[in-house]
């Protein structure tokens, strides 16, 4: 930031260059995030849909002795490396407003109320925003502070009023974290990291909204892209995804009643009921293969010679382990995670062509990796601009200029343990991946027993209310039958009846649920 020293105080201004940096990081994220909803959290001229939730962290109860915040009864070791006890950002981090330092009050850097509105792109008064945001401690001008203020154009008027309270930069880093950094990255410039990091968050997180201009030159760039939702309409699409897809329906009673009484009297089952169920659940074997980095015999041949302390790359290729063994044989010595499930993939085609597909890498190829009869298959990039940090199977990609001194240092009893402990990210990436699918398919399922359309979601929930639900009420159906005895057309007119249970029909007066917002 530019700054102006004055006898009087300390003013850092928010420059032209830091807005430009700022936006140009905005450009370089949504180009990677755009096309992939769990990091864009939400569309993107929108704020994220989630944010980090934080402990209580002040005592309201006590003012500091500097009366300009609240006592901070705990804080985070991570983050005070990043932030001096004055309020000044550390590691060439900015504020994305301008702070100052009053010459009444030198020891700490503060921030006007509305710049920090201005900022966080909030429509609430000053007064209102304080009031929302209970950690922070206003504190109003004096008459020489708002002199001060003045002079350095950072407030107008001739009066003091609310645009004159200020707050510590310390404080609202300790709340806000990255959302008030230049090109603020999630975990990296958020001061509770570990707290943000345990509840799921990554730092290809999203958390800004970005502009109109930034996604005028993203569409330019991208043209194919569905990044953003700006236009109303689209808002109010109901989605009708087919249910067939997500729920196995339960077969008629006629149907039931007919299995049962093939089974009591002995009789050959001529039909099937499959109950009722969720469709297309993702096969963990299928998707991820465990590693095999020795044979059958090179572990035992290394214990049988005494050598499974000697690094591999001093050892001589024994003749019986030059090539693997088969993938269907199995030691029983080894530490392999859920063996009896998975490893039978391992002789599958699939498995021959090399295998985990979308792994980041083509190490499986490379046969650069093979150490004295070792086989190792390890994510791995040859180019030096990558910077993918793991592979999707959870495994840190390694450099291929360099991995090969690494592995030849390892003895035959790192390597096994090496072997487990990549069985066990790969299970654990892959339950993960599962757990995520299930959960998704779950929560349709529920919405197809409730009866609203399949793949609603937050952002179109009042569509459904507002849109979808109202013609379900009016609805009315036709049905046409002919009257043989009478020899004419019948017509029948359906029209539903809401009952209490309806949206809006409820015949309970004066009382509310405690969920309900006010």
């Amino acid at each position: 930031m530019a700054s102006k020293d004055t006898p009087r105080g300390k003013v850092n201004y928010f420059t032209k260059e830091l807005a430009k940096e700022h936006e140009l990081y905005l450009l370089k994220h949504a180009l990677l995030i755009y096309n992939d909803p769990n990091l864009s959290l939400g569309p993107l001229n929108e704020p994220p849909s989630r944010s980090p939730m934080l402990p209580t962290y002040v005592i309201r109860e006590r003012i500091a002795d500097t009366g300009d915040c609240y006592v901070i009864a705990r804080g985070d070791q991570q983050g005070e490396a990043k932030i001096d006890r004055k309020g000044n950002l550390l590691g060439s981090r900015n504020f994305l407003f301008p702070t100052f330092t009053l010459p009444s009050r030198p020891h700490a850097v503060y921030v006007l109320v509305k710049d920090l509105i201005k900022c966080l792109e909030s429509s609430l008064s000053p007064k209102e925003f304080l009031q929302q945001n209970a950690q922070l401690y206003g504190v109003e001008a004096g008459p020489e502070e708002f002199k001060f203020l003045k002079e350095s154009r950072l407030c107008s008027g001739d009066e003091i009023n609310d645009d004159a309270s200020f707050v510590t930069t310390k404080s609202v880093f300790m709340l806000f974290g990255a959302r008030v950094v230049v090109g603020g990255t999630r975990l990296v410039d958020d001061y509770w990291e570990q707290i943000t990091k345990e509840q799921g968050f990554l730092p290809h997180h999203r958390v800004f909204a970005i502009n109109s201009k930034i996604l005028e030159v993203l569409r330019t760039l991208k043209p194919s892209a569905t990044y953003d939702r700006t236009d109303k309409a689209q808002d109010c699409e109901i989605p009708n995804e087919p249910s067939y897809q997500i729920v196995s329906e339960q077969p008629s009673w006629e149907l039931r009643q007919e299995y049962a009484r093939e089974i009591t009297q002995g009789e050959h089952l001529s039909v099937i009921v499959p109950g009722q169920n969720i469709t297309g659940s993702l096969e963990l074997s299928a998707q991820f293969k465990l590693p095999k980095y020795h044979g059958k015999t090179s572990l035992q041949a290394a214990v049988q010679a005494g050598t499974q302390d000697t690094p591999i790359g001093v050892l001589s290729v024994p003749t019986n382990t030059s090539q693997s063994a088969p993938p269907e044989t199995v030691n029983k010595s080894d530490k392999r995670l859920l063996s009896g499930i998975l490893y039978p993939l391992a002789g599958s085609k699939l498995d021959k062509n090399g295998g985990h597909q979308g792994s980041g890498s083509n190490s499986s190829h490379d046969v650069s990796l093979n150490v004295n009869g070792w086989k190792f298959e390890i994510p791995v990039r040859s180019d030096p601009s990558d910077t993918r940090i793991y592979s999707s199977k959870g495994l840190p990609i390694h450099d291929s200029w360099s991995i090969v001194d690494r592995l030849k240092k390892l003895t035959p009893n790192e390597i096994n343990e090496m072997q487990h402990t990549h069985d066990s990210v790969y299970v654990n990436t892959g339950l993960q991946k599962a757990r995520q699918t299930r959960k998704t398919r779950w929560i349709k399922y529920w919405q197809y027993k409730a009866g609203v359309p399949i793949g609603t979601t937050q952002r179109n929930a009042s569509a459904i209310i507002r849109k979808y639900l109202k013609e379900l009420e009016t609805h009315i159906e036709i049905v046409r039958t002919l009257d043989e005895v009478n020899d004419r057309e019948q017509v029948t007119t359906i029209k539903r009846v809401p009952n209490p249970n309806f949206l809006g029909h409820s015949n309970i007066t004066g009382l509310k649920p405690p969920y309900i917002s006010e």
